[in-house]
């Protein structure tokens, strides 16, 4: 072994060429170290880029009219009350009665910019697998799902009761993811 030492270092070409191997391998290490630092380090800044500025799409004021044949007119006014736009904004609106889901709407929408102005959405639907009368008491889900401007998916989802005899709605469930 010592032989082989000896044979290796008494030549001074083959032991600079052992340094520089040494060093540039050590050198590959300390990049990869330093490539995967950054790595974590941007996906931080883009985690906080994301809490501090996304928006949040939220539903300030809806109703439903009861129309020809029992038919249902839901209407809501939404808002963005965030600081950046909404990219790829999903609707789905859903009405159940006695555990029967009797209306189903889904809308995809543009962009939705931060404002101060509310924007109004109604949904014209006739195809629905029962009637109702504006007498009986029915569940409403709401689920708008939307892009960021880091393309991540957030959600407002609202779950409201109606009831006929104060002809209002309350919230039985309000979730932003």
């Amino acid at each position: 072994m010592c032989e082989l030492f000896d044979k290796i270092f008494s030549d001074s070409s083959v032991f600079l060429n052992f340094v520089i191997a040494f060093a540039t391998f050590s050198y590959m290490i300390f990049t990869v170290l330093m490539w995967l630092s950054m790595k974590k380090s941007i996906n931080l800044t883009k985690q906080n880029f994301e809490l501090s500025n996304r928006p949040f799409i939220g539903v300030t004021e809806f109703g439903i009219n009861f129309v020809d044949n029992g038919h249902l007119n839901p209407f809501f006014r939404y808002i963005n009350f965030g600081n950046v736009p909404a990219k790829e904004i999903v609707l789905n609106l859903s009405i159940e009665h006695n555990s029967e889901k009797i209306f189903y709407y889904k809308s995809i929408m543009n962009n939705v910019f931060p404002s101060n102005t509310s924007m109004w959405a109604e949904v014209f639907e006739t195809d629905y697998k029962s009637m109702i009368s504006p007498t009986d008491d029915f569940t409403l889900a709401m689920n708008i799902s939307y892009n960021g401007v880091t393309n991540t998916r957030y959600s407002t989802k609202e779950l409201y009761k109606y009831d006929y005899a104060s002809n209002s709605f309350s919230v039985i469930e309000s979730k932003w993811d």
